[in-house]
């Protein structure tokens, strides 16, 4: 019987080890999705484990003796289920954070404007950014400090055209590039395309909004085990 819980034990690590291989191919939406469907498996099956645990019992042949509450368990049960809640919060805040390739938009002391991309931890073999026309004299491309080997990869494509565009290869996390211009470029008349389509591009404030999802969601799920385990570990 040992036996066979260590052999279930080992396939399950190994479905889980390839779960994470090929974590980084499938949409943002499913990374979510997968997280979010995860979280609340554990929660559950946590919530009630839980309840069976903080649950007094009586002494053996003691009659009509009410057993005093361990609100020790109770109080580590409480840690436990907040830790789960912010260990799927931690992942997901991964995910948004360097699972996506994000937009940043600086004003410089000088009076310029920085536009910065980057790079996503899944590989992008090539990011196109179309930019408006007019800007081959407005703005140049700038690596940031100290980027030594992980330089990304550009190549200015049309830049004197009225298409100009910025070509990025094999990008990737910590990789980073920007624009530096006099004026401030309209970011909504930026196109960026990415070869393969899986990771979304954050404009700024996108970061910001999923994050407060997170946050929202994370509470949700929170005081929804809390309320199951309250409620099992009275009625069970």
């Amino acid at each position: 019987m040992r036996g066979n819980k260590i052999i279930a034990a080992i396939i399950v690590f190994l479905s889980f080890a390839a779960a994470l291989e090929n974590f980084g191919t499938i949409s943002f939406i499913w990374k979510l999705i997968a997280v979010a469907i995860s979280a609340i498996i554990i929660l559950w099956y946590a919530a009630g484990w839980l309840s069976k645990w903080v649950k007094p019992k009586g002494q053996a042949g003691i009659v009509n003796v009410k057993p005093s509450k361990s609100w020790i368990r109770y109080g580590a049960s409480v840690i436990c289920v907040t830790a789960i809640c912010a260990f799927f919060g931690i992942i997901t805040w991964i995910i948004v954070n360097y699972y996506t390739i994000g937009i940043e938009e600086i004003a410089t002391s000088s009076g310029k404007y920085e536009f910065w991309i980057q790079a996503s931890v899944p590989l992008a073999k090539k990011v196109s950014v179309r930019l408006p026309p007019g800007i081959q004299t407005k703005c140049k491309p700038v690596d940031p400090p100290g980027s030594g080997t992980n330089r990304a990869e550009a190549m200015l494509i049309d830049w004197d055209s009225s298409n100009p565009q910025l070509q990025l290869s094999n990008f990737s996390f910590p990789q980073r590039i920007g624009l530096r211009c006099v004026s401030r470029i309209d970011l909504n008349r930026i196109t960026i395309r990415i070869e393969p389509p899986h990771t979304p591009v954050f404009f700024p404030g996108h970061r910001g909004r999923y994050k407060m999802g997170i946050f929202l969601i994370g509470g949700l799920l929170w005081v929804v085990a809390f309320l199951l385990f309250i409620f099992w570990s009275r009625s069970r």
